[in-house]
């Protein structure tokens, strides 16, 4: 099994995060804001395939975005557990993808 800290400091995971920025157009998948590569961080919705993730596996997000995820709430919606943070995500974009306007104001 890999070591999820290690992995975090490999050039491995460094060019993978730069490919997903890229592909992802330095876009926050929650606020839907484009920011510069050094304030985006990639989150990992599963960490079953850690070192083999795929695309569906991570998301981009901004550092308030992300700080939101992990302290359990963004834009007043609460979850809880680390297993739903990826279905959190999924229905955040799925609203944003919608038009739902309270999505797109939750980094603001």
């Amino acid at each position: 099994m890999i070591d999820y800290a290690e992995y975090l400091r490999s050039d491995a995971w460094a060019r993978r995060r730069q490919w997903l920025f890229r592909m992802r157009e330095f876009r926050c998948a929650i606020c839907g804001i484009r920011y510069p590569a050094r304030l985006l961080e990639a989150h990992h919705k599963t960490y079953v395939r850690l070192g083999n993730e795929r695309v569906s596996d991570l998301a981009v997000v901004c550092r308030p975005c992300h700080a939101r995820i992990h302290g359990e709430q963004c834009c007043d919606r609460g979850f809880s557990g680390v297993q739903r943070i990826g279905e959190f995500i999924d229905n955040v974009l799925c609203d944003a993808l919608a038009g739902n306007t309270q999505v797109a104001g939750c980094a603001r």
